[in-house]
């Protein structure tokens, strides 16, 4: 097999050297963003006024949701807010019930709550013992939102969640709660979403259509990043003033995507560009999920460029009426593929050159 058309040769970063990029890496500043920051902080301020909200951050992995909440943070905290912090993590559908706000109140609250039934609950033991589970459920959301109000006085809480793609069904349940209870608490919600794992059955787009109805709500998508930002972006990573060529290299390579762009930037230039490491794990990851008939056809067309017809994919798959059919709605719903006209193209560039990468020679 050669090479898949259009893999651009390896990336250099002109006058800087790769210490630089990794010194850039520990920490970089937020690029653009601006009207995003703008619309975070009114949300904050609405907050402190007593006019609670819910801001969800969405965009694929990598475009820089977390930076951007970093950045949120750092400026509520510098307004006297009280910012708590709680993480989803990808242990399955059923995985451990209100992980995030398990970590969030007990970094909030401390171990031993003033409310009984958080005290036990974070203490690890049942809201409830006695009576019906639907009242235990109700006595703990009902907890967890007055631990929220902060009394006269108090800072304003700002909660953030991040990665609500993960969240079990009891936190997308307790979120849900506490949104509809949005009455005149000094309260914001912040969550972030990586939108590019949202299939059409994911659990969450049913309480993410609920939530964008509700109008204490705001939906918040950042798009990734133009010529312009990146040209910034890099001169931030590195220190130095970025080349024209190279901007446009890792803008074409990269879509935008600040950590795929990173990655690239920091990946020495040896020769035929290759893709790093953790970059080509996280690009495969979605792929590995998916069925042996829809891999198959995926690897097809990589091999076939960055564009391929139904017919010729039908061909050279092998494969043909309903296991196609199956295969390749599997691949566009699973946003490894999209549509281009009669034919089909990866969702991102980067991914076909990791899955041809990944195929034997």
């Amino acid at each position: 097999m050669t090479a898949p058309s259009g893999t651009p040769a390896a990336l250099s970063v002109a006058g800087a050297t790769m210490d630089d990029v990794a010194r850039g890496l520990a920490e970089i500043p937020l690029v653009g963003r601006g009207e995003e920051v703008r619309r975070l902080v009114e949300a904050a301020q609405d907050a402190e006024r007593g006019t609670p909200g819910a801001v969800l951050v969405l965009g694929d992995a990598g475009v820089g949701k977390t930076r951007l909440v970093t950045e949120l943070s750092r400026l509520a905290v510098e307004r006297g807010c009280r910012v708590v912090v709680g993480h989803c993590a990808d242990l399955g559908e059923t995985g451990v019930p209100y992980l995030p706000f398990a970590e969030a109140l007990t970094s909030y609250l401390g171990q031993e709550g003033t409310h009984p039934v958080l005290s036990r609950w974070l203490g690890g033991a049942e809201p409830g013992r006695d009576g019906d589970p639907d009242v235990r459920r109700l006595q703990l959301y009902d907890a967890v939102a007055s631990a929220l109000e902060p009394a006269p006085g108090e800072p304003t809480v700002v909660l953030v969640l991040e990665d609500l793609h993960w969240a079990d069904r009891s936190s997308r349940e307790l979120l849900e709660f506490l949104v509809r209870r949005l009455r005149s608490q000094r309260l914001l919600l912040v969550g972030t979403v990586r939108s590019d794992d949202l299939h059409r059955r994911h659990p969450l787009r049913p309480l993410l259509g609920e939530l964008s109805r509700h109008p204490a709500v705001l939906r918040l998508p950042l798009a990734p990043f133009g010529e312009a930002e990146m040209a910034a972006y890099v001169q931030a990573l590195t220190g130095h003033p970025a080349a024209p060529g190279l901007v446009r290299s890792l803008l074409e390579r990269s879509e935008g995507n600040a950590y795929f762009a990173e990655q690239l930037l920091a990946c020495p230039d040896d020769g035929p560009a290759r893709l790093p490491g953790a970059l080509a794990d996280l690009l495969l990851a979605r792929v590995d999920e998916l069925s042996e008939p829809a891999r198959a056809v995926v690897r097809t067309a990589s091999v076939a460029g960055p564009r391929v017809g139904h017919d010729l994919l039908a061909a050279a798959s092998g494969l043909s009426g309903p296991a196609l059919d199956d295969a390749l709605h599997e691949a566009v719903e699973r946003n490894v593929l999209v549509t281009v006209g009669d034919g089909y193209a990866f969702r991102h560039a980067l991914a076909r050159e990791a899955v041809y990468a990944d195929l034997l020679p």
